[in-house]
């Protein structure tokens, strides 16, 4: 559902009347397929709505404009510094779903330009006749600095929905029209925000309460086993190594028959006996752990099992109801490969140190060079053990003078990840960044070092338990 050429044409005639000699006096920007413009207009302040986006694509006005968000959206940051002035004009463009706003500022026309189409609804603002700023991804053909066209394809022309209202009437009709749209795509997503856990809830822990319940008996065979070593310590005299089974008298069974119980040939009949009572009583420690977990995921599935009874008749209230209920031990939803991708790859690893300062170091050859040319300042402490092969070390803004002991930090960690035993003791060059140079034909990791300092240093793996770790960015 999206708001048509032909509706939005008295829409267009309405609010070119309703602002006439308005000034633009606030924008707002709730989320980040729509606009909110409030305009001052003698007497009274309009506030016009511009959304994008699937079912959504309309322009009216609204009584009164939701609260800003926390963090201002880019669009909206710049519509403040750079849109202003009066209305001039307010006009459909070649009667299609494209609306275009002209403010006089001090600088000139500059418009707002709303595509208000479904596939690719984008609100854009131009100066000079040049895109400066779009409130999404420009479509193919358009670029940022390049002339605004029209979308391409010819306007569908369909019967008005609105047409028995004029004015701010046809507005309000349009808003509530808009309102049962948002309300029925709030309870859409929110039945997939309820539903998708609790059926990977009720699905996983089907699958767990399956496997405790097998550990669960695994776990029972501790009376088997001490039944066993019971009746192998009455026939000692009958073990001897080497022995893969033995036959002996049953004495708590009726009858007393005679049961062949399996032995392992390495062991010394006293071994025989011992693994057999070590078995049981690791069993029952298992039957305990086992039982308590099980009975965990019964109570687990118990709450699911509740919660999705109550999800298939909820309404909206319900169903957030439910949203705000959700356990805590439920899955999260994973993410998928591509965004993890979307992080950037950093090339080092970091430590805090008790100072404070930030201790990094390169993960391989080509990291050393990215970290010391790329992901240092000038005036960051440079280590490296000294005449060898290894790793880079960063200790970020140590000061005029850097205190000895974080020196010898930063030391540690380069002899540590540069493979020199503990006790060995091994010179370590440190410098200023700004004094390391890669020179051309130099292969990745070997670098040139100017005003070096020596360090020598006796390797302590021990020393690197002060740091606390940053994780390394992979």
């Amino acid at each position: 559902m999206s708001l048509r050429a032909s509706e939005a044409e008295p829409l267009a005639a309405w609010w070119l009347d309703a602002t006439t000699g308005a000034a633009l006096q606030g924008v707002r920007q709730p989320n980040p397929q729509t606009l909110i413009l409030s305009l001052r207009a003698p007497g009274r302040t309009l506030h016009l709505l511009l959304a994008v986006g699937r079912r959504r694509a309309r322009f009216s006005g609204i009584d009164k404009p939701p609260a800003n968000p926390a963090q201002p959206h880019a669009f909206q940051g710049y519509l403040r510094a750079h849109l202003g002035g009066r209305v001039e004009r307010f006009e459909l463009v070649g009667g299609d779903r494209v609306l275009r706003i002209d403010f006089r500022s001090p600088d000139g026309i500059v418009s707002l330009i709303h595509e208000f189409t479904d596939a690719t609804g984008n609100v854009f603002f131009v100066q000079d006749g040049s895109i400066r700023s779009a409130l999404g991804p420009l479509r193919p053909g358009l670029k940022l600095g390049g002339p605004w066209t029209p979308p391409a394809g010819a306007p569908r022309v369909q019967p008005d929905r609105f047409s028995a209202f004029e004015g701010e009437a046809r507005d309000r009709a349009v808003a509530a029209t808009y309102a049962q749209v948002d309300l029925d795509e709030e309870e859409s997503s929110l039945r997939v925000a309820v539903r998708r856990p609790l059926a990977a809830a009720r699905k996983k822990l089907a699958r767990q309460r399956s496997q405790q319940e097998a550990e669960v008996a695994r776990a029972g065979e501790s009376a088997r086993l001490r039944r066993e070593g019971e009746l192998l310590q009455a026939s000692f005299h009958l073990l001897s190594r080497g022995q893969e089974s033995i036959q002996v008298t049953d004495w708590y069974a009726e009858g007393q028959p005679t049961l062949e119980v399996a032995l392992d040939p390495k062991l010394a009949p006293a071994e025989q006996i011992e693994s057999r009572f070590r078995r049981a009583r690791r069993a029952d420690r298992g039957a305990e752990e086992a039982n308590r977990r099980l009975k965990e995921t019964r109570a687990r599935e118990q709450v699911v099992a509740a919660l999705l009874a109550e999800f298939e008749g909820a309404d909206v209230d319900g169903l957030a109801s439910i949203q705000r209920r959700l356990p805590s031990w439920l899955p999260s939803r994973q993410v998928p490969p591509s965004a993890r991708r979307a992080t950037p790859r950093l090339p080092y690893r970091a430590w805090r140190a008790p100072s404070g300062h930030e201790i990094r170091v390169g993960k391989r050859a080509a990291d050393n060079d990215a970290l010391t040319l790329h992901h240092s300042r000038g005036n960051d402490a440079w280590l490296h053990v000294k005449g060898s092969p290894g790793a880079h070390v960063v200790i970020r803004s140590p000061g005029e003078s850097p205190p000895l002991d974080l020196l010898l930090l930063g030391a540690q960690v380069a002899l540590v990840h540069s493979k020199v035993a503990d006790g060995e003791r091994r010179e370590v060059s440190w410098t200023r960044c700004k004094h390391v140079r890669k020179p051309k034909g130099f292969p990745p990791g070997r670098v040139a070092v100017d005003q070096e300092k020596v360090l020598y240093v006796e390797t302590s793996r021990a020393a690197l338990e002060a740091l606390t770790d940053l994780g390394d960015g992979a």
